[in-house]
């Protein structure tokens, strides 16, 4: 019997990680070596042990998803699943691009997962089908007044710490930037979905389901 894939779970929320748990429990082949409960312990723990997979939420505490996929993929070989309920707006689109190989959303159905683990340590891009369709909305053109699609990585981090009330100083302080350079990011956004103020920005990017609160 060959080697079972490791897989580390990366979600604050205690039942997804127990139901996680419980369903690649019940594998042969798959064995869960770690679970983090914030984006800087997924980190340094791929960093430093290197699982074959990376069941990665996207809204955590100290550093989100997006920021810490983007480092995984610099500094191991961990294949990275998203699984968030982010289906809509540009992070599914903008993860994959940096080399992310899966992407679930949390109402996939439980027996799609281990399916996934499988695929993406094979190498190879594993989409839930909701997440399909939305990414072939977007290229054919079919999805109107998505207005935030055009953001970069970074815009979207940004936008994420802002509706979890994050300041600018902060903001520049966790992603090591200067202050201003937070200001003229939420500019560039303020532009691009013709937001007046940064209170409008947040609320139209949680009408879009692109952001959340919590």
């Amino acid at each position: 019997m060959s080697q079972a894939i490791s897989v580390c779970i990366a979600d604050d929320h205690d039942i997804i990680r127990a139901a996680l748990q419980l369903v690649l429990g019940e594998t042969e082949d798959i064995v869960v070596v770690h679970e983090a409960l914030t984006g800087i312990q997924a980190l340094d723990f791929c960093r430093e042990q290197n699982p074959d997979v990376l069941i990665l939420d996207n809204h955590m505490p100290e550093m989100n998803g997006l920021s810490a996929a983007e480092r995984i993929l610099r500094q191991s070989e961990t294949k990275i699943i998203f699984l968030t309920s982010q289906e809509k707006g540009p992070l599914p689109k903008l993860v994959l691009e940096m080399g992310v190989l899966g992407y679930l959303s949390k109402t996939t159905a439980v027996a799609e997962i281990a399916e996934a683990v499988r695929t993406v340590a094979r190498g190879e891009k594993y989409l839930s089908k909701t997440i399909s369709e939305l990414l072939a909305k977007q290229y054919i053109g079919d999805i109107k007044d998505e207005r935030f699609d055009d953001l970069s990585r970074r815009e979207l981090e940004v936008l994420q710490l802002m509706a979890r009330g994050k300041r600018n100083v902060e903001i520049a302080d966790l992603l090591h930037v200067s202050p201003k350079t937070v200001s003229t990011y939420c500019t560039r956004m303020r532009d691009k979905v013709d937001a007046s103020n940064n209170a409008e920005l947040i609320k139209m990017a949680i009408a879009h389901h692109v952001v959340t609160q919590s």
